[in-house]
C-alpha cells in the first residue's frame, strides 16, 4: 500500500508538472526542514492531494497553499496544510496548521505551529463544529489516516476543556486515545 500511495504523489506531481509552469524556487526552505538545503528543487501553489484506500474510496484530502519539494532529502515543505479526513460514521475532521513537512518514504506529514483539529457532524449542513482539539505538533499519517503527538493537548467540548499530555486518534475509526496527565475543566452555566 504504500508503494500505490507513493507511486499516487509522484503521478500527481507529474501532471502539474506536465500541465502547469514550471517554478524554480529562490528562498530557503522553511524552518521546518532540518538540513536546509540553499532552495527548493520546485514547488507547486494552491495544491491539493486525495489519498483512496484500497478499495478506490477516498479517506483524507491535503489541501495547501504552497508545497516546496526538496529532492536530496525526500521531503516536501507544506504553506498551510488543511487535512480534511473521511470518516466512516457520522462526522469528518478537518486539521490545520501553519506548516507541514511530508516525509515521502513513510508518507508521514509532520504539522507544526497552530495545529487545529475540528470535529464536523456530516448531517449539519453549516458544518459547525462539534469538538476541537489544539497543540503545536502532530504527526498524520496519509495512508493509515491516524495522527500521534507526544505534546500536550486541549480538547474543547461545548463548554468544557480537557488537557493531556500526548494523543493518538485513528480516523477510520473514530477513536482517539489521551495520553497522561489528563484533566477537565468544565464551565459552568450562568442562568440569569
Amino acid at each position: 500500500m504504500k508503494k500505490r500511495t507513493l507511486i499516487f504523489i509522484i503521478s500527481s506531481i507529474a501532471v502539474v508538472l506536465l500541465t502547469t509552469s514550471y517554478w524554480r524556487s529562490d528562498q530557503p526552505a522553511d524552518s521546518i526542514v532540518e538540513k536546509k538545503p540553499s532552495s527548493a528543487d520546485y514547488f507547486f501553489k494552491q495544491v491539493s492531494l486525495k489519498n483512496y484506500d484500497e478499495n478506490g474510496k477516498l479517506i483524507n484530502q491535503v489541501d495547501a497553499k504552497k508545497v516546496e519539494h526538496f529532492l536530496l532529502d525526500n521531503v516536501s515543505v507544506f504553506e498551510a496544510p488543511k487535512i480534511k479526513t473521511l470518516g466512516v460514521k457520522d462526522s469528518d475532521w478537518l486539521i490545520q496548521a501553519k506548516q507541514g513537512k511530508l516525509t515521502h518514504q513513510t508518507n508521514q506529514l509532520d504539522l507544526i505551529n497552530k495545529v487545529e483539529l475540528t470535529q464536523t457532524d456530516k448531517a449539519d449542513q453549516a458544518q459547525n463544529s462539534w469538538a476541537r482539539i489544539y497543540g503545536e505538533q502532530l504527526s498524520f499519517n496519509l495512508e493509515q489516516n491516524t495522527a500521534t503527538t507526544d505534546e500536550t493537548v486541549t480538547i474543547s467540548v461545548m463548554g468544557t476543556e480537557t488537557f493531556a499530555k500526548g494523543m493518538q486518534a485513528n480516523f477510520k475509526k473514530e477513536h482517539i486515545e489521551l495520553g497522561e496527565q489528563v484533566h477537565t475543566i468544565g464551565k459552568k452555566n450562568v442562568v440569569d
